[in-house]
């Protein structure tokens, strides 16, 4: 079973010569992969910054600000992430935030799961890990790069899995402080599109504990699982936003 493909991208890195970059991506079938496909759409437009305020000098740059979000970040201190994300957007980023986690932990545990009931190849073909990879600078794996400074707004570029093109993450002044400003991508739909579709992969789990799905049969048939999951995701997918209807 085919669980994995190489895919070699151009890019182009800024005021360089076109890089070309490989990543490996797991092979979805059918429905599943067309639901990855959503949460992706639904979570690309995060990071897309709104106006400036404030006028004191920092004690911390742009790029410190953003290693320091991206280490609270990583120790799920969402209490501290909030204070360093522009008021307008940060209940609403770290709602979301939450809500993710909750949802890659399910696919995490699930993946688990199957790999060692059912086999290797048939948990990549669920696996939703990609997901980690769509949320800017919260993403799983981010590298910083430069900062540029201009009066009260700043940018720092970052790389997620070490791939091109680099993107920019905006800061804002806010007194003493820079903040992040990830501007409207955050839809205010997705932490209960998420917070369902967890429970829908914590009841497939819990199908294979208690003899409802049958790890022979998922070995006869990998088809049957990418149904099972679909079927119990679907309440939080039809909640996902249209691409169409996300936030500029």
């Amino acid at each position: 079973m085919n669980v994995g493909d190489q895919d070699e991208r151009a890019s182009e890195p800024r005021g360089g010569t076109p890089t070309r970059v490989s990543s490996t991506r797991p092979k979805l079938c059918g429905g599943l992969g067309a639901a990855v496909l959503l949460l992706l759409l639904a979570l690309a437009g995060c990071g897309q910054g709104g106006a400036a305020s404030g006028t004191a000098a920092t004690t911390e740059t742009p790029r410190q600000t953003v290693q320091k979000i991206i280490d609270l970040r990583a120790r799920r201190d969402y209490q501290q992430l909030r204070t360093l994300i522009v008021p307008a957007h940060a209940s609403n980023v770290v709602t979301t935030l939450i809500a993710v986690d909750e949802f890659l932990a399910a696919n995490d545990a699930l993946c688990t799961l199957l790999r060692q009931e059912v086999g290797v190849g048939v948990a990549e073909m669920i696996d939703q890990s990609p997901v980690g990879s769509t949320l800017d600078i919260f993403s799983r794996y981010v590298e910083l790069l430069d900062e540029r400074v201009s009066g009260e707004t700043a940018t720092v570029g970052f790389l997620i899995n070490h791939e091109l093109p680099a993107r920019d993450a905006r800061l804002v002044r806010d007194g003493a402080v820079w903040r992040y400003d990830p501007g409207e991508g955050f839809d205010p739909a997705l932490p209960d599109a998420f917070r369902k579709m967890a429970a829908g992969l914590r009841d497939t789990a819990d199908a294979f504990r208690d003899g409802r799905v049958r790890p022979d049969d998922i070995r006869a048939d990998p088809e049957k699982l990418v149904s099972e999951v679909m079927l119990r995701m679907s309440a939080g997918v039809r909640m996902l936003p249209a691409a169409g209807e996300r936030k500029k």
